[in-house]
């Protein structure tokens, strides 16, 4: 079935249509004013009929183009501003963010090197811009989470233009159920366009999961248009006016799978249910494309374009494929250290992989998102691996973390940790305070492999103390290793990141520590080569006086390679939980508070220099973002204008 079949199935209509309109027209030649009700009854049905046909022929001629016009102009403009982007951002463009490679460069160095994102004269301007449309749409609709007024504005122009084609030429839509079925098939592509990993789209910059609200509102609109024709044409079936049996069977069984997918798709069912909701989001899916080329031939275009999009996406996601070794290292706060030594380089600060584990059916048929914790190797002298931090709050990661802790995942080791675990309850270790420190070496050296190599070839002093030393004080096995596959990197903060602004926000709270911890080592990592940034505000807010020692003992030795290079690193932790004894962290200044970001963000801004813009990227719970977003919009024009605007980067948690 052909575009072709589609417009010759048009002019039928169109042709039928015309016949009406002639037979009516023949029917009253010289009497419009005919005193025969019977007469003009079916004169004015006529024409009512062929001006229903009439617009259903506008309305398919219209959604047979989206398969090859719509669709085809779309990925043709990514494809064109990719390649502008990509041009403006040279070779590394290319090199990181589309694979994850197992060694890092031996022969260049990638330098940050500084391009100016717009032209000097339009900066001020476009500061403006950016902060006019921060304040009108980067805002959380009230009582919602993590829903701003941008996406609303775009789901509502979406929802507004399915209406205006719902009655288009169609006085009685509940007369014609045929159009509510079209428009729920002609959205089935763009349903798979942005629900796609490899999504065209992420050329401009973006990761697929910014366009996944798209994907909702689409859904919801296919559900609709799908329910309301069924429920059309199950009245139609009643008066026995249907005599195509097969399509109306096919129709009932994809109405009935589309409702429960929409089902379980509601908020709280998902996050309470996920594997159910995943196993009927598969099954409904597979279910819709099987039975809308068999329900009906003029579906069958729509469907296989789906289809080819979704291929196209899972041809290029089985490039991306891993599978490697990790090393389960407990942490405080019940948080697991994932480092997989085997990948060195290819992702940037904001990108993240998804993670499976092997040895459960449902934990190897899922894959989990999680943000990559560490900066890549820019040099062959560099052996930074890939680390994930990995927080214990659902099966998953709770069963990722009672591996950790575990000797072949079994059984429980409880020296000096005194870690208690049963199959009752989440696992939970206790870390000594006086060893705190000496983890800070077991992250620096990378793995446990590394550091042990390190000590055979350099002649490590005696009373250097090494990886193995820390394994041993923890009470902890040497490494729990696993078998893992990585599927990434995805996302990112765009195409210019970090490196590439002056002055820099990074906002954090709780899990969101990972991308904290990957913008500082690659802040610190480009200041080494010559890096532009001068000036970081670190916030990280935590409820776990644990979890912030730990990181903060990591960041403390950041800030001290950041000031040999030049480079400013403001921290500061705001820590909920009463702590009796803290201890100090060094120059990272600790608050025993939530972070008012309206005072914070201002601050930093008065002493900004320049107008070449500030980065600001936040990454934790959708209260925190709330807060973040709330804090840039109320940022005035003038100094919006002065530092040349505020580019923001959103990393939500639990998308």
């Amino acid at each position: 079935m052909s575009a072709l079949d589609i417009f010759i199935h048009v002019e039928t209509l169109e042709s039928l249509a015309s016949r009406l309109l002639a037979q009516v027209a023949i029917s009253q030649p010289q009497a419009p004013d005919s005193n025969d009700p019977a007469e003009s009854a079916a004169s004015f049905a006529a024409a009512r009929m062929a001006k229903m046909l009439e617009g259903q022929a506008i309305i398919n001629r219209w959604l047979a183009s989206l398969n090859s016009h719509v669709l085809g102009l779309c990925v043709i403009l990514c494809l064109l501003l990719g390649v502008i982007l990509m041009t403006r951002r040279g070779s590394q463009a290319f090199h990181f963010g589309w694979f994850l490679y197992g060694k890092p460069p031996t022969d260049q160095v990638f330098r940050p090197v500084h391009i100016p994102q717009h032209p000097k004269i339009f900066q001020g301007h476009l500061g403006v811009i950016r902060q006019i449309y921060g304040f009108t749409f980067l805002q959380n609709v009230p009582l919602t989470s993590n829903f701003t007024f941008g996406q609303l504005t775009l789901s509502s122009f979406f929802i507004g233009m399915i209406v205006i084609l719902a009655v288009l030429s169609n006085s009685i839509p509940t007369q014609n159920p045929r159009r509510f079925g079209y428009l729920a098939g002609a959205n089935i592509p763009f349903l798979v366009l942005f629900s796609m990993k490899n999504n065209p789209l992420a050329l401009i910059g973006k990761g697929y999961e910014k366009f996944n609200f798209i994907h909702r509102t689409i859904g919801c609109v296919v559900i609709a248009c799908a329910l309301i024709h069924g429920g059309l044409m199950i009245r139609f079936w009643s008066q026995g006016m249907i005599s195509n049996l097969k399509a109306f069977y096919s129709g009932c069984f994809m109405g009935i799978m589309l409702l429960l997918v929409g089902i379980t798709a509601i908020p709280g069912i998902r996050r309470k249910f996920y594997r159910l909701f995943y196993f009927v989001h598969v099954l409904g899916y597979l279910s819709v494309i099987s039975g809308g080329i068999y329900h009906e031939r003029t579906l069958r275009p729509y469907m296989l374009a789906a289809l080819s999009l979704h291929l196209l996406s899972s041809g290029w996601q089985v490039l991306k494929w891993k599978m490697l070794t990790a090393t389960l290292t407990p942490l405080p706060g019940k948080i697991t250290r994932v480092e997989i030594n085997g990948i060195k380089t290819g992702w940037k600060a904001g990108h993240h992989v998804r993670l499976r584990v092997f040895g459960n059916f449902w934990h190897g048929f899922q894959a989990h998102p999680f943000t990559i914790a560490s900066a890549a190797s820019r040099t062959g002298t560099e052996t930074n691996s890939l680390i994930l931090y990995v927080k214990a709050v659902g099966t998953f990661t709770t069963m990722l973390y009672a591996k950790a802790v575990t000797v072949d995942g079994f059984k429980d080791v409880r020296p000096v940790s005194q870690n208690r675990f049963s199959s009752g309850s989440q696992a939970q270790v206790q870390l000594p305070s006086d060893i705190c420190d000496s983890i800070i070496h077991q992250d620096k050296k990378q793995s446990l492999a590394q550091s042990k190599e390190s000590v055979g070839v350099s002649g490590q002093a005696e009373n250097e103390i090494t990886a193995n030393d820390v394994v041993l004080g923890f009470g902890l096995p040497d490494g729990v290793q696993i078998d893992v596959h990585i599927d990434g990197p995805y996302g990112g903060v765009g195409w210019h990141g970090l490196d590439e602004f002056k002055d820099i926000i990074i906002c954090t709270g709780g899990s969101g520590i990972s991308f904290l911890m990957a913008a500082v080592s690659e802040l610190v990592s480009s200041a080494k080569v010559g890096g532009i940034t001068k000036k970081a505000l670190v916030i990280f807010a935590v409820r776990d006086w644990e979890v912030a020692k730990y990181f903060g003992q990591l960041l403390k030795i950041d800030i001290k390679e950041a000031s040999m290079y030049g480079l400013a690193l403001d921290v500061r932790f705001f820590v909920t939980e009463k702590v009796d004894s803290p201890i100090p962290l060094g120059d990272i200044k600790i608050r025993w508070q939530r972070p008012q970001l309206d005072v914070l963000v201002p601050e930093f801004l008065m002493d900004v220099v320049g107008d070449e813009g500030v980065f600001l990227g936040a990454c934790g719970p959708p209260g925190l973002m709330a807060q973040v977003r709330s804090s840039v919009a109320m940022i005035d024009l003038k100094t919006a204008k002065r530092v040349g605007g505020i580019k923001t980067h959103f990393e939500e948690l639990g998308w």
